[in-house]
């Protein structure tokens, strides 16, 4: 499955495209995934972690290299957003990830509490 680096018109501007998906008003809408700095609760040194997050696909500008869109996993969305689906973990990733739901063009930031690990409950992207 390709995951292609792509340009966004919104933040984050700069994400892996997990997957497409299609709602039931016929709208496409885009998973990605990116990576920040994050600061531990512990106040210790900051460390990455992966966010992720559903966008419009309109907001999805060309890849930053060739890619054949038609690679992209593609899938047929719920009627509500808190029920769509959070990325599943990349064979071999050593890193943490969080879902943050659907993104309004916002900047996106980390609450105290940031969503939740992938393949758990809904999160907020907005605090």
């Amino acid at each position: 499955m390709s995951r292609p680096r792509v340009r966004l018109g919104i933040p984050p501007h700069l994400a892996d495209l997990e997957l497409w998906g299609r709602d039931v008003g016929g709208e496409w809408w885009a998973l990605i995934a990116w990576s920040t700095q994050a600061t531990p609760p512990d106040g210790s040194h900051p460390v990455p972690v992966w966010c992720a997050g559903w966008v419009l696909g309109r907001c999805v500008e060309q890849p930053l290299q060739p890619v054949e869109y038609l690679e992209v996993r593609r899938m047929q969305l719920g009627a509500e957003p808190a029920e769509w689906p959070a990325p599943v973990d990349r064979p071999g990733a050593h890193w943490r990830g969080y879902y943050l739901g659907v993104l309004d063009g916002r900047e996106p930031r980390l609450p105290a509490d940031p969503g939740r690990p992938w393949g758990h409950e809904q999160g907020g992207a907005y605090g």
